[in-house]
């Protein structure tokens, strides 16, 4: 198949904003809580009128700054309840959100600023010294603070009649094709664009999202958005959710993640692969912890098996599952399976896995402990998801069907190409999007292919392809994604272009190189505190990783297994230039700064 497509299941054009989407959803349900907002040691409840009321004071106060209809304003800030009435108040004045992560250097907030023409600037205690107020004509407002300054200082000024009336005429003002967002996007490959998502492209992937997906987001769930809001998925995760009536709770630091979930107990969790690694890694720490391992090793391939068969009952097919299976899950559910859910706060009904791919293993391992989770697919271009399985449509290993709207086509050349309700306007360069944009698709720059029921299998990145001194074409995606699955490897790169055969560089994972040394009781001494790269020796280490390295190579045909590789600690970071914000590895960056880990790949004899 190279062609996959689902029709629109909404199609309102009456609805012409972000704004007027959600003031319809607090017309109609005034009393659904929408937020949950950390408050002392619990929290407070605001509902969507309530919500809405706190917007309407800012942009009150936007207004009175003389920030216009059309202007754009940027917002730098962690992950808050905050960050969501700031960008709420720039629609509700007529604006262009600009979002920034809080995280990235002063020179690239300066470039997003030039490019955006930001008039103004919401930003946290933490991204303020990064941000140059003064390249910002009407200042910059703090969000986690009060008094002068601050994003309460703009809601406390004072209303009128006429000040109310500009509001509503904004609001009504805006057009579906008008940009609701500039979303800066650099990608692996470090070059910064400017995506032109427009309120049209949100309003038609909110509701045909809400509408496909309605038994996993309804009035009746909740869920936590802890990835950065500085993320078109996170902000059109947020907009669904209000539309759909579910309560949000936002959380700062995604390292709080698993603690944090026991207290709020959502139903519904989108999640990056590697919190799902790092959950599995806790729990098998636990079971060595109490001399369960082999225990546990078998409620990991029994909970495999499990969601294997499940998939094909979602397939259809009937699945007979042998007596002893049935006990052997029903033991494990006891010792381990509802632990886990137990963790994840007791109530969680599915989980959506994004920005990366995700092992099969893991996702099965997950379907038959009790949570489903669904792998989706989507970039800034296409506002987020182009893709996603559903519930009872679940395939492992793949990323889904295309969103209703959404065509998914597979090139000649093997790229996908997307064209539908999400695909944005193009970028702030005309010259940049005359480049990705073709007869109305949008060129990824991703591979794929399409199963016969229309299941997108991302298998690669177009400009990540390696050809070696033999001429082998290798993709190294699968490869890298399979070793990262292991919680010591936080990322795999594999090398070899030009080369007579493929290495690899694995940077370990600092804390779990420090749990691993623990449990094996191997001194590794200054290594694990090192800033600079170094390069680990241990022979126990390296036998443990040549098992991960020969089980991914078994997944591969023999000329695109990875010979030899180089274990190594490196910091790396957006700031370096080596991460994107979103935690991808930026490949020419870091390999240009590991070039001698390379060479020793292929010049030692022993590796």
């Amino acid at each position: 198949m190279t062609d996959a497509s689902r029709p629109l299941l909404v199609d309102r054009k009456d609805l012409t904003s972000t704004i007027a989407m959600v003031q319809e959803r607090a017309a109609s349900a005034p009393a659904h809580v929408a937020f949950r907002v950390p408050e002392g040691d619990g929290f407070r409840e605001v509902t969507l009128p309530g919500f809405l009321a706190e917007v309407d004071a800012a942009a009150r106060g936007l207004v009175g700054l003389g920030f216009g209809a059309g202007d754009a304003a940027a917002v730098m800030a962690a992950t808050s309840y905050e960050w969501a009435v700031a960008e709420f108040a720039i629609w509700r004045a007529g604006g262009v959100v600009v979002p920034i992560y809080d995280t990235s250097p002063a020179e690239r907030t300066s470039q997003i600023l030039a490019d955006s023409g930001a008039r103004l600037a919401f930003a946290d205690s933490g991204a303020l010294p990064r941000l140059r107020a003064d390249e910002l004509d009407l200042g910059a407002w703090l969000l986690d603070g009060q008094g002068a300054g601050s994003i309460g200082e703009l809601g406390a000024s004072p209303t009128s009649p006429e000040l109310e009336a500009e509001l509503d005429a904004r609001t009504r003002s805006v057009r579906r094709g008008d940009p609701a967002t500039l979303v800066y996007t650099s990608g692996t490959t470090g070059e910064q664009k400017g995506v032109r998502i427009t309120h049209g492209n949100f309003v038609d992937l909110v509701l045909n999202v809400a509408a496909a997906w309605e038994d996993v987001i309804n009035d009746r769930g909740s869920t936590v958005i802890f990835l950065p809001l500085a993320h078109v998925l996170a902000r059109g995760l947020q907009l669904v959710c209000m539309h759909a009536g579910m309560t949000i709770s936002h959380l700062a630091e995604p390292t709080q993640v698993v603690a944090t979930l026991p207290r709020v107990q959502p139903t519904f969790l989108v999640v990056v692969p590697r919190v799902l690694e790092k959950i599995l890694s806790v729990a098998r720490q636990r079971a060595r912890e109490k001399r369960m391992g082999r225990v546990w090793q078998a409620a990991e391939e029994t909970a495999i098996a499990w969601g294997t068969l499940a998939e094909r009952e979602d397939r259809g097919v009937p699945a007979r599952r042998p007596v002893g299976l049935r006990v052997r899950h029903a033991l494990f559910e006891r010792l381990f399976y509802r632990r886990i859910r137990a963790m994840l706060g007791g109530r969680l009904e599915f989980l959506l896995s994004g920005a990366a791919r995700l092992d099969s293993k893991i996702s099965l391992f997950f379907r038959g402990a009790g949570i489903p989770v669904m792998e989706g697919y989507g970039l800034t271009e296409t506002t987020a998801p182009a893709t996603g399985n559903r519930p009872g449509r679940i395939r492992s290993g793949t990323v889904g069907e295309p969103v209703p709207g959404t065509t998914i086509r597979i090139s000649p050349s093997g790229e996908v190409l997307v064209r539908g309700i999400g695909v944005a306007a193009g970028y702030t360069d005309p010259a940049l999007t005359g480049q990705a944009w073709s007869e109305g698709f949008l060129h990824t720059g991703d591979l794929g292919s399409l199963d016969d029921d229309g299941h997108l299998t991302i298998t690669g990145r177009v400009k990540e392809v390696l050809v070696t001194a033999g001429g082998k074409t290798v993709s190294p995606a699968p490869w890298e994604s399979l070793v990262e699955s292991d919680p010591l490897v936080a990322h795999a790169v594999m090398v070899g272009e030009g080369r007579p055969y493929l290495g690899a560089l694995l940077v370990l994972d600092r804390s779990e190189l420090a749990n691993w040394a623990e449990r094996e009781g191997v001194e590794l001494g200054e290594l694990v505190t090192s800033s600079s790269p170094i390069a680990i020796e241990n022979p126990a280490l390296l036998e443990r990783l040549g098992q991960v390295v020969a089980s991914a190579n078994e997944t591969v045909a023999r000329s695109e297994g990875v010979r030899r590789v180089r274990a190594l600690l490196a910091e790396l970071s957006e700031e370096a230039g080596t991460l994107t914000p979103t935690l991808k590895v930026r490949r020419d960056a870091l390999l240009a700064k590991l070039t001698s880990f390379v060479d020793d790949i292929y010049e030692r004899k022993n590796a």
